[in-house]
């Protein structure tokens, strides 16, 4: 399900309008131009995740970096905002398989960034 407009960018200066190297040449930049068609899927901590970012022609991001597991997540698609059904780490496998199906012809390179099996609030002990 589409969803009409895409939740308000926060102020400038905060993590999420952050344009990732910004001013800067990135590996997406190199290997699109290389030819590769390059592909993101899940979270994104690198800044603004509601815009494709430098390389990308495939962008399905959370718009605010983390989701519950068993949450029927909003997601950006391509610049839009879309209702997705389903376990978060299914939802972006899925997408993540057309994206490996409908390029599998060419040179391709796909991010996939699950959340799951991260935990807020986990503190690892530390020995000795």
């Amino acid at each position: 399900m589409a969803v009409d407009a895409l939740p308000r960018a926060k102020e400038p200066g905060s993590p999420q309008a952050i344009e990732y190297l910004q001013g800067e040449r990135a590996y997406t930049d190199v290997m699109a131009e290389a030819g590769y068609i390059c592909g993101l899927s899940g979270k994104w901590h690198c800044g603004d995740s509601q815009r494709l970012q430098r390389g990308f022609t495939h962008w399905f991001a959370h718009p605010q970096q983390g989701v519950h597991y068993y949450t029927d997540a909003m997601m950006v698609r391509n610049g839009r905002l879309v209702q997705t059904e389903g376990y978060f780490s299914d939802v972006i496998t899925d997408d993540a398989l057309e994206f490996v199906a409908a390029n599998s012809g060419r040179p391709f390179y796909l991010s996939l960034h699950f959340t799951a099996p991260m935990r807020p609030g986990i503190v690892i002990p530390q020995s000795g």
